[in-house]
């Protein structure tokens, strides 16, 4: 793995939410850690707050791996929010996260 492709994860509790910020890549091999870790802590909390605004690339392992984590919140009653990505991360995949579906331009 690259140093270019290494997440850096930190998050912070308040209260009931947990916010986790993410920068870096979510990709083939970074995607699953962030998917384990964000299926142990919805158990625990309400609503899980993911920031993904400081993400530089996103791939369809990645988008589907977020896709998965909040369908596993949803059982676990929790939310999962995503902060959407910033423009590094294209259009169309901001897109798709935003709606949980691809839209054919």
């Amino acid at each position: 793995m690259s140093v270019k492709s290494q997440p850096h994860i930190h998050h912070h509790v308040d209260g009931r939410r947990r916010r986790v910020c993410m920068s870096g890549e979510i990709n083939t091999t970074t995607a699953p850690a962030l998917t384990i870790l964000l299926g142990r802590i919805c158990a625990d909390f309400g609503e899980i707050e993911l920031d993904l605004r400081e993400v530089t690339f996103i791939d369809t392992v990645g988008l589907r791996a977020l896709l998965n984590a909040k369908a596993i919140c949803a059982e676990h009653c929790a939310e999962l929010v995503l902060i959407p990505p910033g423009p590094a991360v294209g259009a169309r995949r901001r897109r798709w996260l935003a709606h949980g579906e691809r839209r054919r331009s």
